[in-house]
């Protein structure tokens, strides 16, 4: 899932911003007023500029190249953003960028160092390259502390003045709560705008927490075809793979024909064909598809069958509600509000549904782990899914949830386990650096790379590399600034807590919070450092934003990490607190639990910050 455009892949920006920023000093806090990390911001206005220079540059010349855009907007306030203060102080920090620059083997090292002192983004007056370079670079640091849609479309007005170009802003989002579908449209939608890029004029995409922002040198009206997402909106794939849709086509075939439908759906009996596993008399009643009944299996193929079932229901289109999106047409459904039916999952009137059992028959031939129902969402009654499931089969699930926890099985069936972790951010980011983000957190919880990554400044870059040009297990949301991927935290009690918490302290060292663990993804943003179902503690339930705590981040991260070896430590004879006892104290005895941890990383750690001059 490259970016395209011609731009560096994942693993070479990753590389190099954690080669300048190695965790966990990657997890410091960017901003005071938002909880995203000194990494996030640095990666996301470098991504930016780079796009936007490439767009640009190309027809306007003497403009910085793309690995020199990229770590350009990397570290063009760093000096700032660590709090170094005084011209000794910076010094240090030029240097120290300038020596991983040249370890990294990147030309004009010393020149590119020295922006970490004289940030351009502000000053506007460096005469290495044209004003309008530095009129992009400012803008991709402005528009990540816009807090809402209208500074957003101001500031684009202000860079179209400096370009002297007429650009359009249009903010795309889609209303549903089904965040695996959200996701999945996000996916569809993004890469129709990267391969439409020059008919629409796109100039670049930003992912807010209000919806995708694009920014285009045309008017952007953007209508896709339903069919086209069904087809590639499993994120490139089928939503429902070939193998599937032939099935329920047979299986809908068979439901309009009694004798097949008792030759393979005897009670307590399995049909004796292998074509009919599955296959199940319940799921051809009580299904209604715009007032007429019919199987729950042809509603599956109306709305995410793909082209290959068209001629299956000539005349017929799926419905969604008027409201559905913003700004964003869907071709090829009809647009109608209300129905009979009131959907149990998610409250959205209806007049087509199939019953809530059929989710049970969906993860069977979907072939997942068989995940627990009330795993998949929490937009429910107050009651366990499974029990409303199984007391409830005359009840209504409307076609949305069941395209929603359609994809959820097929996330869970790609994946380790069903475990969610999740980062949501509430500043603006980059598209292109939203997805490597993506990537990052997927190679984080797949188990790729290890806490012992942590106790040497160049190893966790190396791994990254390694591991993020390939496909994996992680997901994004473009329309709400969300990644999410799948992990299996195995163990009951304190080990499993300890798996969970390790793991999440690697994570966040890398700078992706606010995290959260649970088994399914939040609609909220939860604000502090990390949550999840092991309860609140103190030693992470604060915000990073928080002046006094959040500099105590990169401690709270490594005490995290860790957390395994801090019990191994422990002696019988110890005065050290329990392990679990450990995520009871305050985040600023956390860096005393780091060096207890682990006093290879807390050295590591503890040595860049006197080298910065005790910046933290």
């Amino acid at each position: 899932m490259q970016s395209g455009g011609g731009f560096m892949d994942a693993g070479s920006r990753a590389t190099i911003a954690y080669s300048l920023l190695p965790p966990p000093l990657s997890a410091l806090p960017a901003k005071y007023w938002t909880s995203i990390s000194l990494l996030v911001h640095g990666y996301s206005v470098g991504a930016l500029f780079q796009e936007l220079v490439a767009g640009v540059g190309e027809c306007a010349g003497d403009a910085p190249g793309e690995d020199e855009a990229f770590i350009l907007g990397f570290i063009h306030d760093l000096g700032q953003k660590l709090g170094v203060l005084g011209k000794a102080s910076l010094k240090r920090v030029e240097e120290w960028v300038k020596d991983r620059l040249e370890l990294l083997g990147v030309d004009g090292a010393s020149r590119l160092a020295r922006y970490v002192r004289t940030n351009p983004a502000e000053t506007m007056a460096d005469p290495s390259y044209p004003g309008w370079v530095w009129s992009l670079l400012r803008f991709a640091d402005r528009v990540q502390g816009s807090s809402s849609p209208a500074d957003m479309f101001s500031l684009v007005e202000d860079l179209g003045r400096d370009l002297n170009k007429e650009l359009h802003a249009t903010l795309l989002n889609v209303n549903v709560p089904h965040v695996y579908l959200r996701a999945a449209i996000s996916y569809y939608v993004y890469r129709e705008l990267r391969s439409r890029r020059e008919e629409l004029g796109v100039l670049t995409v930003i992912s807010t927490p209000f919806g995708m922002l694009v920014v285009s040198e045309k008017p952007l009206q953007l209508t896709v075809e339903w069919r086209e997402f069904a087809e590639r909106g499993f994120f490139g794939e089928p939503i429902i793979h070939d193998v599937l849709a032939d099935k329920l086509a047979k299986f809908a075939e068979c439901c309009d024909q009694r004798a097949c439908v008792e030759e393979h759906s005897k009670k307590g009996e399995k049909s004796k064909d292998p074509t009919y596993s599955g296959f199940k008399k319940k799921d051809c009643e009580k299904s209604v598809l715009f007032g007429r009944k019919v199987s729950a299996y042809e509603v599956t193929l109306l709305y995410y069958g793909g082209r290959n079932v068209d001629t299956m229901f000539l005349g017929s289109s799926p419905v969604l509600p008027s409201d559905v999106s913003v700004n964003l047409g869907f071709e090829g459904v009809d647009y109608r509000d209300g129905g009979k039916f009131t959907c149990v999952i998610c409250g959205l009137k209806t007049e087509s549904a199939v019953t809530v059992g059929y989710a049970k028959t969906l993860a069977e031939l979907v072939g997942a782990r068989a995940p627990k129902t009330e795993k998949w969402t929490r937009r429910s009654p107050p009651r366990n899914l499974n029990q409303l499931f199984g007391s409830l089969n005359e009840g209504s699930m409307c076609p949305l949830c069941m395209g929603d926890y359609l994809l959820y099985l097929r996330m869970v069936k790609r994946s380790t386990g069903s475990d969610v972790v999740s980062a949501s951010f509430s500043a603006s980011t980059s598209a292109i650096a939203l997805e490597d983000l993506a990537r990052i957190l997927g190679a984080l919880v797949s188990g790729g790379i290890d806490v012992d990554a942590l106790e040497s400044p160049d190893s966790f870059a190396e791994s990254l590399e390694d591991v993020l040009n390939i496909g994996g297990n992680f997901y994004t949301d473009w329309f709400s600034s969300r990644i999410f991927a799948f992990g299996n935290f195995k163990g009951r009690g304190e080990e499993r807590i300890v798996n969970i918490v390790s793991r999440a302290g690697l994570v966040i060292s890398a700078g992706l919070y606010p995290l959260t663990v649970s088994d399914h993804v939040p609609l909220d943003n939860p604000g502090t450092l990390f949550r999840s179902d092991i309860g609140v503690r103190s030693i992470y339930s604060y915000s990073p934003a928080d002046r006094n705590l959040g500099r105590y981040t990169p401690f709270v991260a490594l005490a995290m990490a860790f957390l395994g070896e801090l019990g191994a430590r422990k002696g019988p004879a110890s005065s050290a607190p329990t392990v679990l006892g450990v995520l009871d104290y305050p985040p600023s005895l956390a860096p005393l639990m780091a060096q207890y941890a682990s006093p290879s990383a807390y050295s590591e750690l503890f040595h860049v910050i006197s080298m910065l001059e005790e910046v933290v």
